[in-house]
């Protein structure tokens, strides 16, 4: 549970971050004006999502890894409270 709140959490934050970050670099001057400002401000855009993109990728490897490990540790939990049957 704890997870999947954590997963939606950051979900929200990061396309929360990518639309700030769009609305402030698509509603420059600049990038109204359409010209070379324009294309520079996308550019910019385009690399600041990079990051946050890779950024996402490291959270969520994270995330995996932290599940993995909690479900290695309830099954080996569960097998061990399991009575033997062969007694």
């Amino acid at each position: 549970m704890l997870n999947r709140e954590a997963v939606f959490r950051l979900l929200l934050e990061s396309r929360s971050l990518r639309l700030a970050l769009a609305r402030y670099h698509l509603t420059t001057p600049q990038a109204l004006d359409g010209g070379e400002g324009a294309k520079v401000e996308a550019e910019i855009l385009r690399e600041q999502l990079n990051v946050l993109a890779d950024l996402d990728k490291v959270d969520f490897d994270r995330f995996a890894s932290f599940a993995d490990a909690l479900n290695a540790k309830d099954q080996g939990s569960r097998v061990a409270s399991q009575p033997d049957n062969a007694a």
